[in-house]
């Protein structure tokens, strides 16, 4: 799933504001979570 349809399924209207309220709430962007969970690409 790509993130703009993430974006569109939980409600928000812009992958800017599910940025920032992701990285309020785990301390780091989805970007890095990705990389820290899953490992570099």
């Amino acid at each position: 799933m790509r993130l703009n349809e993430v974006v569109d399924a939980v409600g928000y209207s812009s992958v800017t504001q599910l940025g920032r309220n992701f990285q309020k709430h785990f301390g780091m962007t989805p970007s890095e979570y990705i990389k820290k969970t899953y490992g570099p690409a």
